[in-house]
């Protein structure tokens, strides 16, 4: 509506009339005291345009919502009024607070269970609202519980052991089993299964330490993983040869050698069994021992086996056998020689 126009006369305001707009102004006052002229001073007044402000609204839209233990979840709220805006949010046990939001849409993460609902919102004006709404149950599941328990006869390379994860604890789990170095498991995703670790693991020691990781998942997709060593021993490996076999009984020797054709010695400290040991009195401990026959041969040609058995010293239950053959050739024997004197040499 118009603005009414009242001037001093000196002695009392008078009343000019209606008008929509003036000039001569200078400048804008905003106060809460009271104008004070002095008399026959001129001033006109115009109402200034006002500005009414909104209180800013905020809203959960997301819905109710679980996550793992160690994990988050959001809860996306919208907001009204100006950017930026600042939120409260609680619930029993948690209270969160947010400032400097520049979108009108945004997530806010928890890491605790429980019902969440908005407590306030502000904007850029520094309006407090308390038009909030929505709640969402956010809920924490406990993580499942990976337990593993190996057992093996020997801790040997290329010899089955059992891994066991009944140990592991939660409800409707799935099992999942990996190791390092690679060895052949034979079911991956069962509870129990059975292995074969790694076979010909180069190293300069007698063992290695072989790795076992379970993965268990339960009905809420929350996971758990454990890993435990195993020191697995090398397996030596058996390949004897010989030299010198066929012999003729009374030539010489015949040089057996326990593992000529293999690196198995690079791997380790390994002991030595030859059997029989009393054909070879002395050494039948030694990696490279010398066979001479005690006897000649009864027949044209006798052929039988030595047996080499290589230990891993560092734990004998791994060790390997083989066997070579060996012959020796008969010497031909002739018997007692005599001189029979001729009578009929006249000389």
């Amino acid at each position: 509506s118009n603005i009414r126009i009242a001037k001093w006369d000196g002695s009392q305001w008078v009343e000019k009339g209606s008008v929509t707009n003036g000039t001569g102004a200078s400048g804008t006052v905003e106060t809460d005291s009271a104008l004070v002229f002095s008399p026959g001073e001129e001033a006109i007044f115009t109402l200034a345009t006002t500005t009414t402000e909104v209180a800013p609204s905020a809203a959960i839209t997301s819905g109710d919502s679980s996550f793992c233990a160690g994990d988050s979840a959001g809860i996306d709220i919208e907001m009204t009024g100006d950017s930026p805006w600042g939120i409260g949010l609680s619930s029993v046990d948690t209270t969160i607070t947010h400032s400097d939001i520049v979108s009108s849409d945004t997530t806010i993460y928890v890491t605790s269970g429980g019902t969440y609902a908005l407590d306030s919102v502000n904007d850029n004006d520094d309006s407090w609202g308390y038009n909030v709404s929505g709640s969402v149950q956010m809920t924490r599941n406990a993580n499942p519980v990976a337990a593993i328990n190996i057992y093996s006869p020997n801790n040997c390379e290329d010899r089955s052991l059992d891994l066991d994860g009944s140990g592991s604890s939660g409800s409707s789990l799935s099992y999942s089993w990996s190791s390092n170095p690679g060895s052949d498991i034979a079911n991956p995703d069962e509870e129990s299964t059975f292995a074969v670790p790694s076979d010909g693991i180069e190293s300069t020691n007698a063992s290695y330490d072989q790795y076992y990781t379970l993965t268990v998942t339960d009905e809420h997709g929350c996971q758990d993983e454990t890993t435990q060593m195993i020191e697995i021993y090398q397996t030596p490996v058996s390949e004897p040869s010989q030299s010198g076999s066929p012999l003729c009984y009374g030539n010489g020797v015949v040089d057996l050698d326990a593992d000529s054709d293999t690196e198995s010695s690079n791997y380790g400290y390994y002991e030595y069994s030859w059997t029989p040991a009393d054909s070879i009195p002395g050494e039948s401990d030694w990696e490279k021992p010398d066979y001479e026959p005690s006897g000649n041969p009864g027949q044209a040609e006798m052929s039988f086996y030595m047996k080499d058995t290589i230990f891993n010293a560092n734990n004998r239950n791994c060790y390997d056998v083989d066997s070579v053959e060996v012959t020796i050739i008969r010497r031909p024997e002739t018997g007692n020689q005599y001189h029979v004197p001729n009578d009929f040499d006249q000389n």
